[in-house]
């Protein structure tokens, strides 16, 4: 898949993910994660109360700063974040949450030798679907201003197809459990 077909895609899921967004309690932000960096969105259900969507479209960057790959792949999650404990502290509201959802992306697999200066990266991005569950805390520190910081598993299948040697690959998305607990922060505002 080219570039901007990539693009395409994840331009069309945002869209059919965010038709239910409501002006109330609708914020966006910044992500950034040892696993990538990009922008999310997060709105208020209508459904629950004490719950929100979370939706994060960023560039996943494994590989890219160990120098075995140029460009970085690209993810969509998206969660839906229940509350279950709400306490105060030093003024700012806080809420633990817990959460389902699913993930999609173009983005490269965990392959041996990382770390290795030896080895070098010749496998292709593939693609990857994934059910996903995420912990986290929400800080509001300002009338505006929510911190988020959230940990995230990922279990779900990915798929390659080599020109070089000409193979197709359809294996389990190791990189969702191995890096699970890649702290994620997200800083958004209100609008």
């Amino acid at each position: 898949m080219s570039a901007k077909g990539r693009h395409i895609v994840c331009l069309l899921a945002l869209v059919c993910f965010c038709t239910g967004i409501r002006a109330q309690q609708t914020s966006v932000g910044l992500f950034s994660s040892p696993k990538g960096f990009g922008a999310n969105v997060q709105f208020a259900s209508s459904r629950k109360a004490d719950a929100f969507h979370d939706l994060s479209l960023y560039a996943d960057i494994y590989g890219v700063t160990m120098g075995k790959c140029l460009q970085p792949g690209i993810a969509l999650n998206y969660t839906y974040a229940m509350v279950f404990h709400r306490f105060d502290w030093r003024g700012m509201d806080c809420r633990l949450y817990t959460g389902p959802g699913v993930s999609l992306g173009w983005v490269r697999e965990h392959e041996p030798g990382l770390f290795d200066p030896e080895v070098k990266y010749f496998l292709s991005p593939g693609g990857m679907a994934a059910v996903n569950a995420a912990f986290g805390i929400q800080v509001r520190c300002h009338e505006r201003v929510r911190l988020d910081l959230r940990w995230e598993a990922q279990a779900g299948v990915f798929y390659r197809s080599d020109s070089s040697p000409q193979s197709t690959t359809l294996s389990l998305f190791k990189n969702g459990i191995y890096r699970a607990f890649y702290p994620e922060l997200v800083i958004s505002i209100l609008l």
